[in-house]
């Protein structure tokens, strides 16, 4: 029993923790040139709009795949940004604000085809945890040249920069996550995240079990029929798996955003500034992100970034 509730926490925590971006074509990715487009679509369209600002959230859910979207329009220039997300250490600054990321490090493997970036990663629950405890995932790095990285994405339209993992627990696959990126007017970018990977019955079995218990009350962003036979009727804040996706698809966008932010800030003041914008962020949205009180999330984080400067201890 212990065994089965430890891998429904496994599959939970890679809803709850992870996000992946798909740049084939079943994905719906979007060129960088067409970005603007697909922005102004979505919008029309009446996507989420997260605040006042132009970001917004759409998701889609099959039995087979997941997947979310966030276009947004940001205040940096295009080429910093590009030159900022194609390196995969920063990844790690990014992905640590995550209440569930325990810990992640890059490092670069030797290949026959060259070099290959990676990153470990471990994941946990919203607590301090130690390592021994984690659950852990490899991820590959790539970046195409036009985003500042070493190599190239088969079949996708640069710039862009994707991490990899193409097998997870319980029989999830495919996890991936892809940034685009387009100059917008006015020195502004057009940046893109999609999220999508694959589950198999297993998973989806683990994680209604989470939905029923422990997961019950979350909701996401997007509105949706209270009841799915009056779909004119009242609105109701999505419940169930695509809440789940909604809620860490806007976290890791928001963590995005927060490392951007920091960058004008000498590097000894960047840790705070981001750890500091992030949960003021997720604050906007009390329903959907908020879990931990500010001085619980930030003691946490300094330490797991301390810890993260050395190899891990406790991984089988």
């Amino acid at each position: 029993m212990h065994q089965l509730a430890r891998r429904v926490a496994t599959v939970c925590l890679l809803h709850i923790a992870l996000w992946g971006w798909s740049v084939q074509a079943q994905s719906g990715s979007v060129p960088p040139e067409d970005l603007a487009v697909r922005f102004e679509q979505l919008r029309r369209q009446g996507a989420v709009q997260l605040g006042q600002k132009p970001v917004f959230l759409q998701s889609t859910e099959t039995p087979e795949r997941l997947e979310g979207e966030v276009p947004a329009l940001i205040d940096h220039p295009v080429l910093r940004v590009r030159a900022a997300l194609a390196q995969a250490a920063v990844w790690c600054d990014i992905l640590i604000l995550h209440l569930n990321v325990k810990y992640c490090r890059a490092a670069r493997q030797s290949s026959p085809a060259g070099g290959v970036d990676t990153l470990e990663v471990g994941l946990g629950r919203k607590y301090d945890e130690p390592l021994s405890g984690v659950h852990w995932l490899d991820f590959r790095f790539r970046a195409s040249p036009s985003a500042g990285g070493p190599a190239s994405l088969p079949g996708a339209s640069p710039p862009a920069v994707e991490l990899l993992a193409p097998e997870g627990p319980l029989g999830t696959r495919d996890i991936r996550i892809t940034v685009q990126t387009a100059e917008a007017a006015s020195g502004r970018t057009l940046l893109q995240l999609r999220y999508a990977y694959g589950q198999g019955p297993t998973a989806r079995w683990a994680l209604q079990m989470y939905l029923g218990t422990l997961g019950r009350h979350k909701v996401g962003f997007s509105l949706v029929p209270e009841h799915a036979d009056n779909p004119g009727g009242p609105l109701q804040p999505v419940t169930g798996v695509r809440a789940l996706l909604e809620r860490n698809t806007v976290r890791y966008y928001l963590a995005v955003d927060a490392y951007l932010e920091a960058l004008v800030l000498p590097q000894a003041q960047q840790l705070e500034r981001r750890l500091l914008d992030w949960f003021a962020a997720t604050e906007r949205h009390p329903r959907q992100l908020r879990e931990l009180d500010w001085e619980t999330y930030v003691q946490m984080k300094r330490m797991e970034v301390r810890r993260q400067q050395s190899a891990p201890s406790g991984r089988p």
